[in-house]
């Protein structure tokens, strides 16, 4: 199956859609993490957490690279500030985990 590119209207649908969901829900979620990071340390869970917000990572990566080479260009900055958003939420997460 072949996606074809997107119009102005259909990108921003798209990229509005995870402005007004994912980019409060996964910064929000990784903040959770963090606030009970005392209690994931303290039963070992630490490496868990770290790997999984690695995977979260590669599957937004990957979700988002191929959304945005379909998105029209005109919206090409815009979902980029979208992406940027969420990366930086679960790279802080990881980055916590890791010190």
């Amino acid at each position: 199956m072949t996606i074809s590119n997107q119009s102005v209207p259909d990108s921003l649908t798209i990229i509005n859609y995870v402005n007004a969901t994912l980019v409060h829900d996964i910064p929000a979620g990784v903040d959770a993490l963090k606030a009970k990071k005392k209690q994931f340390v303290d039963v070992g869970l630490t490496d868990v957490v770290i790997s999984s917000l690695g995977l979260l990572k590669y599957d937004h990566g990957s979700f988002s690279a191929v959304l945005s080479s379909k998105a029209a260009p005109e919206t090409q900055e815009y979902a980029a500030y979208v992406v940027k958003v969420i990366d930086d939420a679960i790279v802080s997460g990881i980055q916590d985990f890791e010190t």
